[in-house]
């Protein structure tokens, strides 16, 4: 767990199953991005670049908020999973 200040804090786990496969769920909140186009688009930028792989982007819209969603597939490692980015709306 990290924490600067009130501008952003983040949080790793890892998770080993009985079948000994493993999961890592990473989880990071920031209030220095804005919701406009230019922070959407460098917050998807930023994810795609620390998972690797090119990443394309759903848009879910919700109650007051919005969500980018992407699945993706490393190759080096097999691992899979999904990268989102969410907007809280006002």
């Amino acid at each position: 767990y990290t924490r600067k200040g009130e501008s952003s804090e983040a949080f790793l786990a890892g998770i080993l199953y009985n079948d000994k496969t493993e999961a890592q769920l990473s989880v990071r909140y920031t209030t220095v991005l804005s919701n406009d186009e230019t922070g959407i688009g460098y917050a998807k930028e930023l994810l795609t670049n620390s998972i690797g792989e090119d990443m394309t982007f759903n848009r879910i819209d919700g109650k007051g908020k919005v969500t980018y969603v992407a699945p993706f597939k490393k190759k080096e490692t097999g691992s899979y999973g999904y990268g989102a980015y969410m907007v809280c709306q006002h």
